[in-house]
């Protein structure tokens, strides 16, 4: 009987620290990165994406977002690369931390340029669909 009911509570605690394990999951976001350009992904609701662009602002140069609605801006941040002390004009990375508001069809879109500048077409641009089921 001692041992049913130890098998039982080990089974139970199992299954509780699956379940907080797999909450957890769905906080954590689905990295993209340049090679993933033009593509289409899918999420669940309880989802999130996280999209990391190389930039360097130095240059003047930085990513232009356009944000469906739908999607939620969580986070919006620059990474400089790691350099030696004393080392100017160096890149980094754009992160966009986005989480979906409701089903459907999404897509976020960049455009690589001086944001004071006209749009002229001959710009590096950055797409990724995302449908949320």
């Amino acid at each position: 009987m001692e041992s049913t009911f130890t098998l039982t509570r080990i089974l139970a605690l199992g299954l509780l620290v699956l379940g907080l394990f797999m909450a957890g999951c769905s906080s954590t976001p689905i990295y993209f990165d340049e090679y993933s350009d033009g593509k289409t992904i899918s999420i669940t609701q309880a989802g999130s994406v996280a999209i990391r662009l190389k930039e360097n602002p130095t240059s003047g140069y930085s990513w232009v977002v356009t944000l469906p609605e739908g999607l939620t801006l969580v986070r919006d941040q620059y990474i400089p690369d790691t350099v030696p002390t004393g080392v100017v004009g160096s890149g980094g990375a754009h992160l966009w931390t986005l989480r979906p508001e409701r089903a459907g069809t999404f897509t976020f879109r960049a455009v690589h340029m001086q944001p004071w500048m006209n749009v002229t077409g001959t710009e590096r641009t950055y797409t990724l669909t995302i449908v949320v089921k």
